[in-house]
């Protein structure tokens, strides 16, 4: 698979009050005096969230270019992989930028 980041119980969607209680206490983010949440943390639950969301999506893509190619779509399997390719290459990115934030 493409993925090298653990998926575990990443939160997707829209961040609640709730999940980003649920974030405090999975990855220890830290709160500023009156529990308001600085841009940094605020960064990294949404590029965590970026990631976990193109990771579904690689899933969907790979299995929908398998499928492609089974029904002899070959070169539209092909368009897709090469598509698969480059979304690999966005995440990727956000990856790095997630770490560059430690």
């Amino acid at each position: 698979m493409l993925r090298n980041m653990d998926r575990g119980n990443r939160v997707a969607g829209s961040i609640s009050a709730f999940s980003v209680g649920r974030l405090d206490s999975q990855f220890g983010v830290s709160r500023k005096q009156g529990g308001v949440m600085d841009f940094i943390e605020k960064a990294r639950i949404r590029l965590e969230n970026w990631i976990t969301h193109n990771d579904h999506h690689q899933e969907e893509y790979e299995m929908f270019a398998e499928q492609l190619e089974s029904e002899g779509k070959k070169d539209s399997s092909a368009h897709v992989r090469e598509m698969i390719e480059m979304a690999a290459k966005s995440t990727e990115c956000l990856r790095k930028a997630f770490k560059a934030l430690e």
